[in-house]
């Protein structure tokens, strides 16, 4: 809806309603451009949540490669949401990318670059390989995550017709 987007802002703020996350697309852009200049035209901040993808690799030289490939990905992402106040959220969609023991490892490499305005989007229905060790990943990512999407769930789930549970139901 990128034609759209202002008078979806202007629509929103006229009514009260804040923006406060943004599916970002995955790369710099000309969209994600147009959709940094709406921003900046209405002087939102919303987060930014980005994914990624990416098959397991297998090797930790094929994960050192794939951790600089995504840095290349994310930094400029990064750098255009800091210039106009905004969080970019590394949201576990699935894949590499989506394991929050990977996000971590991009997040303090950005981190240690002096951009700080990333966080961990952790959304539940994306999680299902992570149940079996959930509060030992839990107690690595806690400190960077910024927002949880919350749903009941079971181990395998996602593989059936289980994906997303009613809160309270499930394991």
């Amino acid at each position: 809806h990128v034609a759209t987007f202002d008078a979806e802002v202007r629509a929103m703020k006229d009514r009260g309603i804040e923006i406060t996350a943004w599916w970002f697309p995955t790369k710099l852009d000309d969209n994600a451009r147009r959709i940094l200049e709406v921003i900046e035209r209405h002087r939102i901040h919303p987060q930014l949540w980005v994914t990624g993808a990416g098959a397991a690799v297998k090797t930790p030289e094929e994960q050192t490669a794939r951790v600089e490939q995504e840095l290349a990905r994310l930094r400029p992402i990064v750098q255009a949401a800091a210039r106009l106040g905004c969080v970019v959220g590394l949201y576990n969609h699935g894949g590499w990318f989506g394991d929050p023991d990977n996000q971590i490892v991009i997040l303090k490499r950005l981190r240690a670059e002096r951009l700080e305005n990333v966080r961990l989007i952790y959304n539940f229905h994306h999680g299902h390989d992570h149940l079996t060790d959930f509060a030992a990943r839990w107690g690595r990512m806690a400190p960077y995550v910024d927002t949880v999407n919350l749903n009941g769930m079971i181990a395998g789930g996602d593989k059936g017709s289980n994906k997303i549970l009613p809160l309270a139901n499930g394991e």
